[in-house]
C-alpha cells in the first residue's frame, strides 16, 4: 500500500479501477461512531472471535473461510452471522458495507449467493468480490481505520472448574475496565483539536480522514511521552535506565 496516499487521505487503489475511500471525521460523525464501527466489523472479525469454543472454531476454520461464513444459511431465511450484524441479513449488510468503502451505490452490487460472491457493475467498471478480493479489501480497510484482527484470549487448558470460574470473572472485570477507559472518537478529536503543541481549528479536524486523526493523536501522545521520559532521564532525582526512543521514530507511517 502507498503510505503517502494513505497519509494524505487519498483513495486507496483496489482492483479493476475501483478505489477504497478514506472516510472523514465529519462523515463518521454524521453517520454515528457506532454505525461506523459496525461497518468496520466484517474486516476485523475472525472465526476464533465468532466461536467461543476453541474446538468448534478449529472445525469451522477447516471447512470455511470468514468470507464463506457470510453466505452460510441456517434455514431458508436466516444466515449464520445475521445475529452478529444486529439481526440484519448478513449478505445485505455486507453489500451495504462494500458500497460504503468502495464509494458506489448499493444498486451496483449483486449478491451471488449460490456462487458465494458479490458482482459489481458501476459506470462500465466490473468487479467480482470473492474470497481473494475480500481478503485484499480487508487489509486495506484495516489500514485506513487503524484496526487489526479481533484478538481472542482463551482460558488455559486443564483448568479446574474453580480456576475457570475465577479466570472468567477476571476477564469480565478486565473488559469492564477496558470499556470504561476506552478513548472514544470525541476524546481523540478533543486531544487533536487542542492537546498538541499547535492549535488545530475544529473544522480542519473534521476534514481529516480517520487515519489522519488517529495518526495525529498517536503523534501527540508519542511526543508527550518522549518529553516526559526525557525530563525524568535528565533529572538528577531520577534514575531512568531504559533508552528513550526519539519521538520522530514513533511518527513513522
Amino acid at each position: 500500500m502507498d503510505k503517502t496516499r494513505l497519509l494524505l487521505g487519498k483513495p486507496i487503489p483496489f482492483s479493476e479501477g475501483f478505489e477504497v475511500k478514506q472516510p472523514t471525521v465529519e462523515e463518521i460523525t454524521m453517520m454515528g461512531e457506532g454505525k461506523f464501527d459496525n461497518y468496520v466489523a466484517p474486516f476485523i472479525l475472525t472465526i476464533d472471535a465468532l466461536f467461543e469454543n476453541e474446538d468448534e472454531a478449529k472445525k469451522i476454520k477447516s471447512e470455511f473461510t470468514l468470507f464463506q461464513l457470510f453466505f452460510h444459511k441456517i434455514d431458508d431465511t436466516k444466515h449464520l452471522l445475521d445475529s452478529v450484524f444486529g439481526g440484519r441479513n448478513a449478505l445485505e449488510f455486507i453489500r451495504e458495507v462494500l458500497a460504503f468503502f468502495l464509494d458506489i451505490d448499493e444498486s451496483a452490487i449483486t449478491i451471488l449467493a449460490n456462487r458465494k460472491k458479490f458482482a459489481i457493475s458501476d459506470n462500465g467498471r466490473e468487479l467480482v468480490i470473492d474470497d481473494l478480493a475480500f481478503n485484499k479489501l480487508r487489509e486495506i480497510v484495516q489500514k485506513i481505520v487503524s484496526r487489526e484482527d479481533v484478538e481472542v484470549e482463551r482460558p488455559p487448558k486443564d483448568m479446574t472448574e474453580r480456576q475457570k470460574d475465577i479466570w472468567v470473572k477476571l476477564q469480565a472485570g478486565r473488559k469492564r475496565r477496558e470499556k470504561r477507559d476506552a478513548m472514544v472518537m470525541a476524546d481523540i478529536i478533543n486531544i487533536v483539536w487542542m492537546g498538541g503543541r499547535a492549535y488545530i481549528p475544529l473544522n480542519e479536524v473534521m476534514s481529516m480522514t480517520y487515519f489522519q486523526l488517529r495518526k495525529a493523536y498517536g503523534n501527540i501522545i508519542s511526543r508527550d511521552n518522549f518529553d516526559l521520559s526525557m525530563g525524568y532521564k535528565l533529572s538528577q532525582k531520577f534514575d531512568v535506565k531504559d533508552d528513550v526512543k526519539h519521538w520522530a521514530k514513533e511518527f513513522k507511517v
